[in-house]
């Protein structure tokens, strides 16, 4: 927070007003935001639509308002305002648990999934077999997991396979914890943060994407839909929407134990049968082509938007 942000706020939030008056919108699509000072931000936002009586649509993009509501009376009081007379979007049906204590039931409940978009529809053949592991570097996203799964595979004794490391984190001491931890893995190679076509180059250029997550607001990873758009299989927990997008041995597999050796189990099934990880990545951009595409998304959006207005 600082000054600056305050009066930027004030200056829009006028302006809306003003938006308000002139258009009077028959129906308002909001993304509200789950936590922190966003959170707090938006409820001055969705109290000055109720004032104007127009219709809302909140996407929910996010997860941790199960979380708020368990804080406090208040905060009980509090959502069950904000989400009264609102119809709701949902990423996937595991989400819906995070809202449904306090969200309208007279109201509708839409499941509509991310999609992602993908820089390349012609594959490059693979030369070395290769873990990849795309996120922000924060523990609760399972980086740590991930360097002790390939430790273990390397201990074992598997060779011919690689692994990299895409991602940053403004907590520098842990990133030196990350690169010191890289440095005694010959085979790992970490390329700190890349976007658009560089991302999307190693992505290509990688065999399984493993996302050992257990972090508390996971919601549905778009960096496992842009994996699969490139026939790659994943690997990753039970958290959030991502048991809604991952098919366990079918597209990838599911952790139930969030640790390193569990990860290290099912990593190793694919550099024993390469062949399951194939097929498993075949399954896997079939699945992204039959749900997560941005033409898939658009229509559904529309035709949640005909039903709504």
């Amino acid at each position: 927070i600082n000054l600056s942000k305050i009066i930027l706020f004030i200056i829009n939030y006028f302006y809306l007003i003003k938006k308000l008056i002139v258009i009077k919108p028959d129906l308002i699509y909001f993304n509200l935001s789950p936590r922190g000072i966003g959170f707090y931000r938006d409820i001055l936002y969705v109290f000055l639509f109720k004032i104007f009586k127009i219709k809302i649509l909140f996407h929910l993009h996010g997860k941790g308002f199960h979380k708020m509501y368990k804080k406090s009376y208040f905060m009980k009081i509090l959502l069950i305002n904000l989400f009264k007379n609102i119809n709701l979007i949902c990423l996937s049906k595991k989400l819906v648990d995070d809202i449904k204590l306090f969200c309208d039931k007279k109201k509708k409940i839409f499941i509509l999934n991310n999609f992602s978009t993908t820089q390349f529809k012609t594959l490059k053949k693979k030369k070395d077999f290769t873990f990849i592991y795309l996120s922000n570097l924060i523990p609760d996203k399972g980086i740590m997991t991930f360097l002790d799964a390939i430790t273990f595979l390397n201990n074992q004794n598997y060779k011919n396979f690689k692994a990299k490391v895409i991602g940053d984190t403004t907590n520098i001491d842990f990133l030196k914890k990350i690169k010191k931890k890289i440095r005694k893995l010959p085979n790992v190679k970490y390329f700190g943060k890349l976007y658009g076509k560089n991302k999307f180059k190693e992505l290509n250029n990688s065999n399984v994407f493993v996302l050992p997550t257990y972090y508390s607001n996971e919601a549905f990873p778009i960096s496992i839909l842009e994996a699969m758009s490139l026939n790659l299989p994943i690997i990753s927990s039970r958290t959030g929407g991502i048991p809604d997008i991952v098919k366990h041995n079918k597209t990838g597999f599911l952790i139930k134990k969030n640790n390193s050796d569990q990860y290290a189990k099912y990593m190793s099934f694919y550099l024993n049968n390469k062949k399951l990880a194939f097929i498993h990545g075949i399954n896997a951009k079939n699945e992204y082509n039959n749900k997560y595409t941005e033409d898939i998304f658009e229509k559904k959006l529309i035709t949640i938007l005909k039903k709504i207005i």
